[in-house]
């Protein structure tokens, strides 16, 4: 069974093709349209395809799915493994829902912090009951370096996106130590209060900026590159398997 999984993140979009439960093609765009998955049509079939879409400008690409595939757009109303306890399901990010399926998933009867380093940065926490409970947003890496350069007239936009240190000794290196390392006490911070109530709780780290900040973590961390495509692949199955029976 070849299945088509399609990430659109608010930066980056990643394609999957998966066979038989192996991934056989991955791949991650700047742009992906009718046309990028034309030519990917023409070296894979897909029995499947899921879609997983945190845009509201991808209207296109759904229709076309939808008219050639047996195809499923994630949704709050989509039927998945665990209990979602999110009080506005609605508004839900699908790249977090389908994060946490991907940790239960992995670690079963496990209380489990998934932390996304995207665009945004996401903390949800899913406890060994199964029980998608919520988490927490807030402006990821590169959001923060913007809004420093368009919110002021004289910080500059900084394009380094490495700092080593704390004490930043010129206006580059001050922007880059309080991002950097913001972000880097807010993620301790939140595994430490969590670690408080869930001592047992495995942090599992993912997202585009992930290696940034990997070796900075004072907790022990679990990094997986692509969890969501994880979990996507994760819920199509257990769609496939409820429509079935």
């Amino acid at each position: 069974m070849n299945n088509l999984i399609i990430d659109i993140g608010n930066t980056n979009k990643k394609v999957a093709v998966e066979n038989n439960g192996k991934i056989v093609f991955l791949e991650c765009y700047d742009t992906f349209s009718v046309d990028e998955l034309n030519v990917l049509e023409q070296k894979h079939t897909f029995d499947y395809v899921i879609l997983s879409s945190v845009s509201l400008k991808d209207e296109t690409m759904k229709s076309y799915l939808r008219s050639k595939y047996q195809c499923l757009v994630l949704s709050d109303k989509t039927p998945i493994p665990i209990i979602n306890h999110y009080q506005s399901p609605d508004t839900l990010g699908t790249d977090r829902l389908a994060g946490v399926v991907a940790a239960n998933n992995l670690y079963a009867d496990t209380n489990c912090l998934v932390i996304q380093l995207g665009t945004c940065i996401t903390c949800d926490f899913i406890n060994k009951k199964g029980e998608y409970i919520g988490g927490s947003i807030s402006p990821g890496l590169q959001m923060r370096l913007k809004a420093l350069n368009h919110f002021t007239d004289k910080l500059p936009l900084i394009n380094k996106l490495s700092f080593n240190d704390f004490i930043g000794k010129t206006t580059d290196e001050s922007i880059q130590s309080g991002v950097f390392n913001g972000i880097l006490y807010e993620c301790n911070g939140s595994i430490n209060q969590y670690k408080n109530t869930y001592p047992d709780i495995k942090i599992i780290v993912t997202g585009g900026d992930m290696l940034y900040f990997n070796h900075r973590f004072q907790h022990e961390i679990i990094s997986i590159p692509h969890l969501v495509i994880v979990g996507l692949s994760i819920i199509l199955k257990h769609n496939v398997a409820f429509q079935k029976n």
